[in-house]
C-alpha cells in the first residue's frame, strides 16, 4: 500500500473552460472604468490637501500600476480564470500551504467583495443626485441619520441599480456594448 500515488489536489473549477467572448474593446472599457473610478478620488484630494495631494496622487497610481502587473502576470499563468485575487489566490498557494490556501482564498474574497459592494451604489447614488438637480425634481425626503435622502434620490438609485442588473447578467459581450452605450451617452451633457 505504501506504493500508492498521493492523492491529487484537484479543482473541478480550475479548467473549466470559460468561454473567450471578450475581445479588446472588452479589456479597453473596463480598464476605462477602472480608471474613471480611480480618479474620481482626486478632485476632493487636491481639494482637502492641496500641493500635499500631489505624492498621495504619484504613490497611488504606481501601486495600482504595480497591482495591475501582477495581475496581468496571473492572468497569463492561469488563463482560464476570471476576476480579480480571489480567482487566483489558492491555486496559488495550495502547493505550498495547502490548510492556509483554502484561509487565504476566503480572505482576498471578502476584502475584494467589501472593496467592490459599495460602489455601485455609490455612484448610482451620485448619478440621481445630479438628475434630480438636473431636472428640479422635488427635495423632499427623510433624514435616517441625520442625512437628507430626497425620495427621486432613493428612487432613482434603485431604479438604476435594477437596471444595470440586467446587463451584469446577460454577460461580457453585452455589457461592454452597454458601457459603451453609456459611456456615448454620458458626453451628451458635455
Amino acid at each position: 500500500m505504501a506504493d500508492a500515488p498521493p492523492e491529487e489536489d484537484v479543482l473541478v473549477y480550475e479548467s473549466a473552460g470559460l468561454p473567450r467572448t471578450g475581445t479588446w474593446w472588452s479589456a479597453f472599457v473596463i480598464g476605462l472604468a477602472g480608471t474613471i473610478l480611480v480618479t474620481g478620488i482626486a478632485p476632493v484630494m487636491v481639494t482637502e490637501l492641496g500641493a500635499a495631494s500631489i505624492p498621495v496622487i504619484v504613490v497611488i497610481t504606481l501601486t495600482g500600476y504595480i497591482v495591475c502587473l501582477l495581475l496581468a502576470e496571473l492572468s497569463a499563468m492561469m488563463p482560464d480564470r476570471t476576476g480579480g485575487l480571489p480567482s487566483y489566490a489558492y491555486p496559488a498557494y495550495k502547493d505550498r500551504w495547502p490548510r492556509t490556501a483554502e484561509h487565504i482564498n476566503g480572505f482576498t474574497a471578502w476584502a475584494y467583495w467589501l472593496g467592490w459592494f459599495p460602489v455601485a451604489p455609490l455612484n448610482m447614488i451620485l448619478a440621481s443626485f445630479y438628475i434630480v438637480d438636473r431636472f428640479g425634481l422635488s427635495t423632499a425626503g427623510f433624514t435616517p441619520i441625520h442625512t437628507p435622502i430626497a425620495w427621486w434620490t432613493l428612487g432613482i438609485s434603485v431604479v438604476g441599480l435594477l437596471l444595470l442588473a440586467i446587463p451584469a447578467a446577460r454577460g461580457l459581450r453585452f455589457g461592454t456594448g452597454f458601457a459603451t452605450a453609456l459611456a456615448m451617452l454620458s458626453m451628451i451633457p458635455l
